[in-house]
């Protein structure tokens, strides 16, 4: 816990992966989650554990689409580090508005 939170202070690219999902929207290629990564780099094929709540125990899924949006198109991408903003496929249909997402491990 103490590394996460150091991860999140120093907003550090190779520290756990934390990612704020804020809302899930549509684009040509399908729905998908939009965020802000706060610590360590994400990639497409990462197996990732979603928190919905306070309560939740966690929905493992993996990575299926990543990428960038400008304005309403879908740029896809295959990493990306804290400090941006990105959109995951892979992971919408286990979040209803609002999630954390972090590393499987």
């Amino acid at each position: 816990m103490i590394k996460l939170e150091k991860s999140l202070e120093s907003c550090d690219p190779e520290g756990p992966v934390c990612v704020y999902i804020s809302k899930i929207v549509k684009f040509k290629q399908g729905t998908m989650a939009f965020g802000r990564i706060f610590s360590g780099t994400i990639r497409n094929g990462d197996k990732v554990t979603i928190y919905t709540s306070a309560e939740d125990k966690g929905s493992v899924r993996t990575v299926t689409n990543l990428g960038v949006c400008m304005s309403k198109e879908f740029i896809p991408i295959s990493t990306m580090p804290c400090g941006n903003t990105v959109v995951i496929g892979g992971v919408e249909n286990a979040i209803l508005k609002e999630a954390t997402i972090t590393i499987q491990g």
